[in-house]
């Protein structure tokens, strides 16, 4: 649940590298829809951004409880692509 920026580029690229299922998942999803792929989906990570985090716990607890969150702050990619 990343934009358009390097961080989801660099994040789907490793996980496909890695032979790893990826699946993108538009961050401004509603919280039922996001439930509802969470439930088809069956993730065991998610990679999402800081602002929308709050949301994508509340799911993870009403879907899929076994998957794990890791947490882009906006600030690290307006620093990166500061230089």
């Amino acid at each position: 649940m990343l934009l358009n920026c390097i961080h989801f580029a660099i994040a789907f690229i490793g996980l496909l590298r890695a032979g790893v299922i990826a699946v993108p998942i538009n961050p401004q999803f509603t919280s039922t829809k996001l439930v509802y792929y969470l439930n088809d989906l069956e993730p065991k990570l998610i990679f999402t951004l800081n602002s929308v985090k709050d949301k994508v716990k509340r799911a993870i607890y009403l879907s899929s409880p076994k998957a794990k969150m890791v947490i882009i702050k906006h600030t690290d990619i307006f620093n990166y692509l500061k230089g």
